[in-house]
C-alpha cells in the first residue's frame, strides 16, 4: 500500500477511527523517511488487530492527553516477526564457526524487538571493547 518507492502506508487517527473532522497524513507530522502514503490501515491489518486498535486508541486517549488526537499520524506496518533461526555464539558472543564474527540482535535470533536488539548489541559491544581495548 505504500507503493514501490519505499513510502510507508499511513493514516491519521481521525481517519482510522472514522471521525468526520479527520485530516489526511499530508497535513500531519510524521517521522518516517522517505515519506508516507495516505491509505486505509484497515486494508493492511487483519480485523482482529484493527478492532483492538479502534478500542485502544480512545482508551489511552482518556489516560494520556493527545494520544488519540485525530491529527496523529499512524505509520505502518511494522511486524513483530523475528528470525526463524539462531546463529550460534559462545560465552564471549563469538560465532563458533566463523572467527571474529559476533552474531547479535534480532536477525541473529537473540532478540525479539527493537529494545532487546539494542540491549543485545550494547552488551556485545561492551564485550568487544573489553577484549580489543589497547592496554594502558
Amino acid at each position: 500500500l505504500g507503493g514501490s518507492n519505499f513510502y510507508a502506508p499511513a493514516q491519521t487517527v481521525g481517519q482510522f477511527l472514522g471521525l468526520s473532522q479527520a485530516t489526511g497524513v499530508q497535513d500531519s507530522t510524521y517521522s518516517y523517511e522517505p515519506g508516507v502514503v495516505n491509505c486505509d490501515l484497515h486494508d493492511c491489518l487483519p480485523p482482529f488487530v484493527t478492532s483492538v486498535l479502534e478500542r485502544a486508541l480512545p482508551y489511552w486517549g482518556r489516560r494520556i492527553h493527545g494520544f488519540d488526537d485525530p491529527a496523529v499520524c499512524m505509520t505502518g506496518v511494522e511486524t513483530r516477526t523475528s528470525a526463524p533461526l539462531r546463529m550460534g555464539r559462545n560465552e564471549e558472543r563469538i560465532s563458533p564457526t566463523v572467527g571474529g564474527f559476533y552474531p547479535m540482535g534480532e536477525g541473529a535470533g537473540y532478540a525479539g524487538g527493537i529494545m532487546s536488539a539494542a540491549l543485545d548489541g550494547a552488551e556485545t559491544a561492551i564485550i568487544c571493547m573489553a577484549k580489543y581495548a589497547k592496554p594502558n
